[in-house]
């Protein structure tokens, strides 16, 4: 179930933006994505590994305690994943690049595109965010600000199970993405938990569900 775009909440299967060339047998080998995939702050990886299929993966863990409830506290995280990112890219800088994220990797990845310091520190070939097992709800604070305030420019895709307690049932996510500016699409695996696990009997449409949407936005 998904949607994209900059006002529309969710709505299964909505459109899509430009699509990446591909041949018969995938993205063709200048177009291959390049996803800089960061952790949750518990070294989860969510279903990262999925998008093996679409390009190559740049794995990187956050140094430190996680925290990112103000902008000092932020920045050492922030500046990590920039880094990581410029040097995923430098070996072929035209390659399409994505900051993929588990959790508080998904957190970081969206206040680092909320910054405009940190922001311009990413490559050219930067693309926008896949964000896994976003954690939208807290029990003091109010997060769905921040998916307001990423540029208009930014493009984001938020993948979260249906049993994910920091997803709930979705409706804080409809309302913030309602009046975020920027490019969206937002993905329900039937299910799926906070790391996109389910049962054996979903998993091959949690795995369909992912690639599916991953296809149509990268």
């Amino acid at each position: 179930m998904a949607a994209f775009s900059r006002k529309r909440p969710a709505a299964r299967h909505a459109g899509s933006g430009k699509q990446t060339k591909k041949s018969a047998n995938g993205p063709t080998a200048s177009k291959k994505a390049i996803f800089v995939c960061a952790t949750g702050a518990g070294g989860g990886r969510s279903r990262q590994m999925l998008l093996r299929q679409f390009g190559d993966l740049h794995q990187m863990s956050f140094r430190g305690t996680p925290n990112l409830t103000t902008a000092e506290r932020e920045a050492p995280f922030l500046q990590q994943m920039a880094e990581a990112a410029q040097a995923a890219a430098k070996k072929s800088p035209s390659r399409p690049l994505w900051l993929v994220g588990h959790s508080f990797g998904a957190r970081a990845a969206v206040h680092l595109m909320c910054r405009k310091d940190f922001r311009q520190q990413l490559p050219k070939s930067c693309k926008g965010i896949i964000a896994f097992g976003y954690p939208l709800i807290h029990p003091t604070q109010q997060r769905e600000k921040k998916l307001m305030e990423l540029p208009a420019s930014s493009k984001v895709l938020f993948i979260s199970g249906t049993k994910d307690p920091f997803a709930g049932n979705f409706k804080l996510f409809a309302t913030a993405l309602q009046k975020a500016k920027c490019k969206h699409r937002l993905v329900k695996v039937l299910g799926g938990d906070h790391g996109l696990k389910c049962s054996k009997a979903m998993e091959e449409e949690t795995v369909s569900t992912i690639c599916e949407a991953v296809s149509r936005f990268v």
